[in-house]
């Protein structure tokens, strides 16, 4: 089929598409006369991502819009916000909404979730267009709660992005709090366990003590090794015990020097006594029994002292391991000192490694709280929702014109579902198409018989008959 047998068609069906079109613009501008009034009020929020967190002092990096701005449009579309607008305007303690809930559910359910979804049926939310607005709309019959419920709208999703701030810091914040009286018992074990090991070992002041066992240990080997140097001496000495008289030691003893001093004299009276009186002369006789004595006591005394080095160097033998006992003493004191306060290092990296996992603790849980108790938000309410002042539906002339589109398809549609059952010859081309053969001459009619009835081609089945 052309369109030029469309336009045909169409051109003969044209009352029963004004009758489909005004047909239907009539039933909606009736409806819309009929249908009660409703409001539509608007507030607009804006979304500062540049705002940063007023703790941990971020803002949110790269490009958020590509997901940032369609989460908050579904937070907005939440139940939740629903809920909260539902506890805030109190629309649970509304005797018509009680009585359409019981109709609708049998007062079965939750009244607050039934009320929360009717709301949000209603609900409008659109981003604005390059741009971090986003305008929130809500319809109702009543102008005063359609400004009143979008406005708690917009309350309720900014204290929705609060909370959404918040509740993250306030669980980590309890966590944290037994984490932080656990780490804090952690490190109170550990101290006490370095106070025990401290008392029950008398390690109070090590370095001190360990200082003062090094100098002990190095006065013990010094005096040791003067008393080695004094039974080395001893024994030489004692081995020339034979010609102790020209050792200083023995020639300079004041009992020696003093003998010797003696048996000078007792020489000089003997020459003398010899010279004068004779070898055989009791003074003779008597001075050289002194001078004897004197000579016997000097050998004495020599012999007394060259005993005393062997003695000397006894003591020292002795001294010697005795220092060496106490040296050797000192030095396990010394290793047992050393391997306590080994001990008590690795006691003491416990407790700096507790502390250190206490202060990060306090840190973040002292973080957390301050998180938790943020009021700040980067939405805000920049325009608040007024009292519509026109109601935004029905609206007669939109409803019209739409009708008659409607409408006009409707009856294109009736036009060609009659014209399928009622097939009818209207140009030489239809006669061409029914009977097969070319059509060899066309009479026109006049223009007034044209649109007559009278005038009008036989029908289908006639027109077969006549093909066959």
């Amino acid at each position: 089929m052309s369109l030029l047998q469309l336009l045909i068609i169409l051109r003969a069906r044209y009352k029963v598409i004004l009758v489909y079109m005004f047909g239907v613009a009539a039933l909606a501008l009736l409806l819309s006369l009929v249908l009660p009034n409703r409001y539509t009020a608007e507030t607009t929020v804006v979304v500062d991502m540049s705002v940063p967190d007023p703790v941990a002092g971020f803002v949110l990096g790269g490009n958020p819009m590509v997901n940032y701005m369609p989460t908050q449009i579904d937070i907005i579309k939440s139940d939740h916000v629903a809920q909260k607008v539902v506890k805030a305007l109190g629309l649970v303690r509304v005797a018509e909404l009680n009585d359409e809930w019981l109709a609708d559910t049998d007062g079965r359910g939750d009244k607050i979730e039934w009320l929360a979804t009717g709301l949000a049926k209603h609900l409008s939310v659109e981003p604005g267009k390059e741009s971090n607005l986003i305008t929130i709309g809500y319809k109702a019959p009543d102008a005063n709660l359609a400004a009143a419920i979008v406005n708690a709208f917009a309350a309720a999703y900014v204290a929705t992005n609060i909370e959404l701030r918040a509740q993250p810091a306030r669980d980590s914040a309890q966590w944290l709090h037994s984490q932080l009286l656990a780490s804090r018992a952690t490190l109170d074990r550990t101290q006490a366990r370095i106070s025990d090991y401290q008392r029950s070992r008398d390690l109070v002041g090590v370095d001190e003590r360990l200082d003062a066992e090094n100098a002990r240990l190095a006065d013990l080997t010094q005096q040791l090794t003067i008393v080695q140097g004094q039974s080395s001496d001893a024994l030489s000495k004692q081995g020339l015990a034979g010609s102790s008289s020209s050792l200083p030691e023995v020639a300079d003893e004041p009992v020696i020097v003093k003998l010797r001093g003696d048996i000078s004299d007792a020489q000089a009276r003997l020459a003398d006594a010899a010279a004068t009186l004779g070898v055989n002369h009791p003074t003779y006789i008597e001075l050289k029994s002194h001078l004897d004595a004197l000579r016997s006591q000097l050998a004495h005394e020599q012999n007394v002292s060259a005993t005393g080095f062997g003695r000397s160097h006894n003591v020292g033998k002795a001294k010697q391991a005795d220092l060496e006992t106490l040296i050797q003493a000192q030095r396990s004191q010394l290793l047992q000192i050393s391997q306590q306060r080994g001990q008590l290092n690795v006691l003491l990296q416990d407790e700096q490694s507790a502390e250190a996992a206490y202060q990060e603790v306090s840190r973040r849980y002292t973080q957390a709280s301050l998180q938790s108790g943020v009021v700040q938000t980067n939405v805000s309410v920049l325009t608040e929702g007024s009292v519509p002042s026109l109601p935004s539906s029905p609206k007669p002339l939109l409803y019209t014109i739409l009708a008659v589109f409607v409408g006009l398809i409707f009856g294109i549609f009736a036009a060609f579902s009659r014209e399928s059952t009622d097939r009818r010859i209207r140009s030489g081309r239809d006669v061409e198409l029914f009977v097969g053969l070319p059509l060899l001459a066309d009479f026109k009619a006049s223009r007034r018989r044209r649109f007559s009835r009278k005038l009008r081609g036989p029908r289908t089945p006639a027109l077969k008959a006549l093909a066959q």
